[in-house]
């Protein structure tokens, strides 16, 4: 009975999810699965509609420069799709609210 309850659960996510552009993840020997660089993916189910860009880098979120501009204060935020926000747009991504926040401090800049 439960093998049938999986079968009908994974059917009907599936018909509800429509998923467009290539995928962003990538097999990597070492790591296991990585973020295809360059990439994106517009994921729509019935509870919300997200697009994923992947940045040259391999990061979720704007384009950056690896090297870091003089007087600008960085934050590497690590973790699996939670830390990511995979299924959130990328203004409500945590990274991006602390970014916000930190921002929001007196005397910090870009």
């Amino acid at each position: 009975m439960a093998v049938v309850l999986e079968i009908a659960a994974r059917v009907v996510a599936r018909s509800e999810s429509r998923v467009q552009g290539g995928s962003t993840s990538r097999f990597d020997a070492r790591l296991g699965w990585s973020n295809a660089p360059g990439t994106e993916q517009r994921i729509r189910r019935s509870d919300f509609d997200v697009v994923i860009r992947i940045s040259a880098q391999g990061l979720r979120g704007p384009e950056r420069t690896l090297a870091k501009p003089p007087g600008t204060r960085r934050v590497l935020v690590l973790g699996d799709s939670f830390a990511e926000g995979y299924y959130v747009s990328e203004e409500d991504m945590a990274a991006a609210r602390l970014e916000r926040a930190l921002l929001a401090l007196p005397g910090t800049s870009r």
